[in-house]
């Protein structure tokens, strides 16, 4: 699961809103998150269909932290 904010290192999914074989568009609401200090809806980032539901809820993630190196040439 991405990281909703900067202090966060793990969130728990306390509701899915939309269900297996639904279409979502970028920006629908896909699921409730509960985070150390409040509940935060996760958005789609693209269309496309949620095909399968791998994580129920309740259940606890770890974030995924991005790191981005600039490499020049």
């Amino acid at each position: 699961m991405p990281a909703l904010s900067p202090t966060m290192e793990e969130g728990n999914i306390v509701k899915w809103l939309k269900k297996e074989g639904e279409p979502v568009l970028a920006g629908d609401a896909l699921c409730e998150i509960e985070t150390d200090k409040a509940v935060v809806t996760m958005e789609s980032n693209d269309d496309g269909v949620l095909a399968k539901i791998l994580v129920r809820e309740p259940k606890t993630l770890k974030m995924i932290r991005h790191e981005f190196n600039t490499m020049e040439s």
